[in-house]
């Protein structure tokens, strides 16, 4: 039993803790690189790979992208009951071989894409809840190809498939989809995950928070790809014997059966594969045994939690060839900025874009970074630059960068003598995307509102600082200065 509560205010929140993956695969090469790095922009710091025989390259796409093979075994058919025993095993082997209290594990498909609330990552939203919670539910959307491109293989599906159906059938009774997330806790009873990820067994009772993550689901992908893989879970060998079961599988003999109305975009001939399901009588009303009703996805989720952490390289993103040089908000910040670091050694400007600072500098030697202007000196990729370096000036870069902790590590490991960071997003409780907007890149850019110590924690013993707060004319009225020195 699973019984949903609201997060206490102010919660017991638990002392820092990990999150781990756990995904299942078979025959998921083109976009299982992609989950992967998702599961770790979602906060997780470990994904292990559990994969039933795939003769692609799914295992090698997905360790090249930073998985761990937990487990490869091969079975004459697709048996849920043994993934789930291997998968929880791999839960319970890790987390007792470490030396963590606790440990939260997202279960994993790898068509599969969560992220939290309130432009939170999985990691982000789980600090914020109070102790008694050791489970969370998702709602759970079916997303559909209504495009020439269907999909690009290593990227974020999302803004390739935004019309989507929510599928809330009764596995709580908040409705919750999935309940993918799940905490070991070494002094409390074993949480067993079960098929599907819809539910959990424990012998103690099992609280979840109202409020719900999210997962945006992607079976169809590349036409070809897609049918082939369907093909061989359900073409019959020699013996009559599929690898998959109608009596077990329905969601997957649905996607077979609808596979040419799907990618022609007859949704009203697709099959819903709770008709073929056993508990399709246990629900009243029953839905339509055909047909799906498809929205785009930012029409069902409020507005609030739209936001979502993507992995889209902005190296190379900005189109600044397309604008005439303008400024972003007032000068404020460079004229304090400046004032700090002229004339105090070489000043290198990360994330320069116009190179509007140059103007403020008076002594020192300046040279302008960028990904992609070509207003820069030198053109780098923040994520991977480490120089040496006087000073550094960075304003506006962290805020709109989901790899925000390497660039600032990069910085801090690069300047020997000052830096100055400005970030103009409002401060939040909680580190969280606040918008997201293409106007100017070729990828989808977000607003990342932070929590000022997640910024601070990272500067070493080495480092004296000082934060400003000022009001600006800028986009959120609000800029933070910190100022560093060594």
């Amino acid at each position: 039993m699973i019984t949903a509560l609201d997060n206490p205010s102010p919660p017991l929140t638990l002392p820092p803790f990990r999150l781990f993956a756990v995904l299942g695969t078979w025959m998921e090469a083109d976009v299982v690189a992609a989950t992967v790095r998702n599961a770790f922009t979602q906060g997780c710091s470990r994904v292990y790979l559990v994969d039933n025989g795939s003769t692609d390259d799914t295992v090698s796409a997905a360790c090249a992208a930073g998985a761990i093979l937990a487990h490869s075994y091969t079975t004459e058919r697709y048996d849920e009951n043994v993934r789930l025993d291997l998968m929880n095993k791999v839960v319970a082997d890790v987390s007792a071989s470490e030396p963590d209290e606790h440990i939260w594990w997202l279960f994993l498909d790898a068509d599969e894409f969560p992220h939290g609330p309130w432009g939170m990552s999985l990691h982000e939203y789980l600090e914020t809840l109070d102790q008694q919670f050791r489970i969370v539910g998702f709602r759970f959307f079916d997303h559909y190809p209504s495009a020439d491109t269907p999909y690009v293989a290593g990227q974020h599906p999302l803004p390739f498939q935004p019309l989507c159906e929510e599928l809330a059938y009764p596995m709580c009774p908040a409705n919750h989809r999935k309940h993918s997330l799940q905490r070991f806790d070494r002094q409390g009873s074993p949480i067993r995950c079960g098929r599907g990820f819809h539910s959990a067994e424990c012998a103690d009772e099992l609280f979840e928070p109202l409020q719900p993550a999210f997962i945006h689901h992607f079976p169809f992908r590349d036409e070809h790809l897609t049918r082939s893989r369907l093909e061989a879970l359900w073409s019959r060998n020699e013996g009559g014997t599929a690898r998959a079961e109608e009596s077990h599988d329905t969601h997957m003999l649905a996607r077979f059966r609808s596979l040419q109305d799907v990618y022609a975009a007859a949704w009203d001939r697709v099959v819903n594969f709770i008709s073929l399901d056993p508990m399709y009588d246990q629900i009243v009303p029953p839905p339509p045994a055909m047909g799906v009703t498809l929205h785009p996805w930012n029409e069902l989720i409020p507005s609030e939690h739209q936001p979502t952490f993507q992995w889209g390289s902005t190296f190379g993103a900005w189109q600044y060839q397309s604008f005439e040089k303008f400024n972003y908000g007032d000068d404020t910040t460079y004229l304090k900025g400046m004032a700090y670091l002229d004339g105090r050694g070489t000043i290198e400007d990360w994330g320069c874009g116009f190179a509007h600072a140059r103007q403020f500098v008076t002594s020192s030697r300046y040279v302008g970074l960028d990904g992609s202007s070509q207003h820069a000196d030198q053109i780098v990729d923040l994520r991977e630059h480490v120089s040496k370096v006087d000073c550094i000036f960075m304003r506006h870069v962290l805020e709109h960068n989901v790899d925000w902790r390497r660039i600032l590590d990069n910085a801090l490991a690069s300047f020997t003598h000052r830096m100055v960071l400005v970030v103009f997003t409002p401060e939040a409780e909680t580190t969280r995307v606040i918008a997201t907007s293409i106007g100017m890149t070729s990828v989808v850019v977000p607003d990342i509102a932070f929590r000022l110590s997640d910024i601070t924690e990272r500067f070493d013993e080495t480092i004296r600082h000082t934060v400003e707060s000022l009001t600006t004319d800028t986009q959120y009225g609000v800029e933070y200065m910190f100022y560093l020195e060594r």
